[in-house]
This record gives structure tokens, C-alpha cells and sequence, in this order.
């Protein structure tokens, strides 16, 4: 079994913060496997990022390993992104959807709406300033209409129907929703290990690794890149968060 050994901790301040360093004794098999328990530049909730192994033989049948951390300067463990190959780091930024003004939850029908009324109506319906469909009695569908252009006026037995009402807000249509994109980036040793990574992604609904505590709705992957970058390839996948909680409609896009 590996151990602690005697005086196998050492703590350091540096300039960005502090260093921990931890030193073992097993076996060499013992000693193996604790060391590729984790790999350099990952993550330990209780030490840090391990920035350091190493392991030597120390006498006889005796192994050491020690492995060196690294935290802030409070002694919290810092979580960089993650620099391995084939592991996915994630960066965030704002972004603005376009959805229909029908979506926006103030909407009413007179927005967007012209409001037409039978030959011989003047009276303004009391309705017409808090309705939020294009639904009304079969009443009132006697005598009035809802329309989104002029060529929407209905024409009966009685003659043309006339405007009574222009829409509110005329020729608005959208409706700028202010929402996250999340950039998921992992780098590889070829060009098919990165392509890998975007393959039956594209416009499907799904999750990033790292969505920076944005709850709420779901994700859709808009964007992915693979490229060779001097060192990698480094293949990329962009993530748009839905504009509201129903999230983006399972009927149109499909789901990784």
C-alpha cells in the first residue's frame, strides 16, 4: 500500500500563490499505479493542479513518487482549463438570439397586428389593448378581425372590411434575447481524433462539458472547428444556450 512518507510534505509561497508537495514510498507496481492516477495538469479538489510527478526507485524494493500542487494564495486549489489531449476546456461569452416577438412575454396581439372591423363598426373593442392571441368569440369574429398586413382584410356579402386599429409596433417582428455561448476546445494528435469530437453534433440539442452555472433551457451546438495550430489539432465546438426555459423545440432539432 502506498504511504505517506516521514516529513513527505512540503508547502511553499510563491508569487501567485502556493505549492504543495507530497512524497510516497510502495512498491514499484504500488508506485505505478498511484502515479497514473492522475495525469499532470489535472485537477485535485483537496491540493490543486498537479503541476509535477515523479517517481524513482529508493532502495532495495522500496519506490518513491512525489507529486507537487498547485493553489492560490488563500489555499484553495486554482482549476485551470484543462490542457490534455482529448480533454475538453471551455471558455463563455454573452450573445443575442432573434426570436419572434410572439415569444417575448409582454406580447400583445395589437404589436404586430392590425385590427379590421365590419362595414358600419366604428367602437374600438375594450379587448383590442390587453389581447395576447388572434383568438376571439364567434361574436366578435362578426364584427371584427385580426391581420398582420392590409391584404389580411376580409371582404363578405356587406363589402370590404375597414382598419380601425394599426398595429402598435409595425414591422417588428423579432425580438433580441440576451443569452450565453459556450466554446468547448480539446486538442489531439491528428486530424481524425479531432473530427471525432464534432461528428453528429451540428445543430443538435445537447449539453457542453462546462456551462459556468447558466441553468434553465437547453444547448444547441451552432459552430465547430477543427484546425492544426502549431502543436495539435484542435478541434472546437460552440454551444448557443436557448432563449428561454422551454429551451430550443425537440419538433425542429434534434438531440446528440
Amino acid at each position: 500500500m502506498v504511504t505517506l512518507k516521514y516529513q513527505g510534505q512540503n508547502y511553499e509561497q510563491t508569487t501567485g500563490g502556493k505549492t504543495v508537495t507530497l512524497g510516497y514510498t510502495g512498491t514499484l507496481e504500488e508506485i505505478l499505479a498511484f502515479a497514473a492516477e492522475e495525469e499532470v495538469g489535472t485537477y485535485n479538489t483537496e491540493y490543486g493542479v498537479l503541476v509535477n510527478e515523479r517517481h524513482w526507485q529508493d532502495g532495495g524494493n522500496i519506490w518513491a513518487c512525489e507529486k507537487k500542487y498547485s493553489q492560490d494564495r488563500n489555499g484553495n486549489g486554482k482549476e485551470p482549463p484543462n490542457i490534455l489531449f482529448g480533454k475538453k476546456s471551455a471558455t463563455s461569452r454573452g450573445s443575442v438570439l432573434a426570436l419572434p416577438i410572439e415569444a417575448c412575454p409582454k406580447y400583445l396581439t395589437n404589436w404586430n397586428h392590425y385590427l379590421f372591423a365590419a362595414p358600419g363598426v366604428t367602437a374600438i373593442p375594450a379587448w383590442w389593448a390587453t389581447e395576447k392571441t388572434a383568438i376571439m368569440s364567434s361574436e366578435d369574429a362578426q364584427k371584427y378581425a385580426w391581420g398582420k398586413s392590409l391584404g389580411d382584410c376580409p371582404v363578405d356579402s356587406s363589402g370590404r372590411w375597414h382598419v380601425i386599429k394599426d398595429p402598435v409596433k409595425p414591422g417588428q417582428t423579432n425580438w433580441d434575447v440576451a443569452t450565453y455561448s459556450v466554446t468547448e476546445t480539446a486538442k489531439f494528435a491528428n486530424a481524425k481524433a479531432a473530427g471525432k469530437m464534432q461528428t453528429n453534433t451540428l445543430n443538435k440539442i445537447g449539453f457542453p462539458s462546462e456551462t459556468f452555472g447558466n441553468s434553465g433551457g437547453n444547448w444547441k451546438c451552432d459552430d465547430c472547428t477543427v484546425q492544426w495550430q502549431g502543436d495539435a489539432w484542435y478541434a472546437t465546438l460552440t454551444w448557443t444556450k436557448s432563449g428561454d426555459n422551454n429551451g430550443w423545440d425537440t419538433d425542429l432539432y434534434g438531440s446528440v
